[in-house]
């Protein structure tokens, strides 16, 4: 029997902490597949450059074989933006409406950055964030990276049941078992 065809697209999930960073990077290792791992929207206001630096790090050297892409999101402040180029972070999201984004970019394209702008959804693991087990973390997120999410809608599938599963969009985001109005730091 011929396995199933890898996705060629590069799906992003977003996450809230050190143990969802890891189970994301060891889901992809797993499956051979490439992932973009996002910080939660704006965590540049309550976690700094350096700690989701030092995150991507610790998650690299858990699940050495994956292809990972870490994106600190700064919201719509190109300082937090340009503090994290200078600390290292290879991946930066800034809201395109800044006036400041063209330079910005320029800045982070000198370095070999480029911005992510994919709006493209995305598995939020807001509702995983606490006594999570790790390997319910893990087989979310595989099964999010496997096929997208497709049976995630209805949550019949046992690894989508962790936060109350329930997928709706937002801003290029499939949200897990959280309202959409509140602040999601890391």
């Amino acid at each position: 029997m011929t396995p199933a065809p890898r996705p060629t697209v590069r799906k992003s999930v977003i996450v809230h902490d050190l143990t969802q960073m890891i189970s994301v990077f060891m889901a992809g290792a797993s499956l051979g597949v490439p992932v973009t791992v996002r910080s939660s929207p704006h965590a540049a206001r309550s976690v700094g450059p350096r700690v989701f630096r030092t995150m991507t790090d610790r998650a690299r050297r858990a699940a050495p074989t994956a292809d990972a892409h870490a994106v600190f999101d700064c919201g719509a402040d190109p300082g937090y933006a340009l503090s994290a180029i200078r600390h290292g972070n290879r991946g930066i999201r800034l809201d395109p409406a800044v006036a400041a984004y063209p330079r910005v970019a320029a800045i982070a394209r000198s370095r070999g950055i480029a911005l992510d702008d994919d709006p493209s959804p995305a598995l939020d693991l807001a509702g995983m964030v606490g006594p999570a087990n790790h390997a319910d973390l893990v087989a979310m997120c595989r099964n999010w990276l496997a096929d997208g999410g497709k049976s995630c809608p209805e949550a019949p599938d046992p690894s989508c049941q962790g936060g109350g599963a329930r997928v709706s969009e937002s801003h290029g985001t499939v949200f897990h078992g959280f309202s959409t109005t509140g602040e999601n730091g890391l």
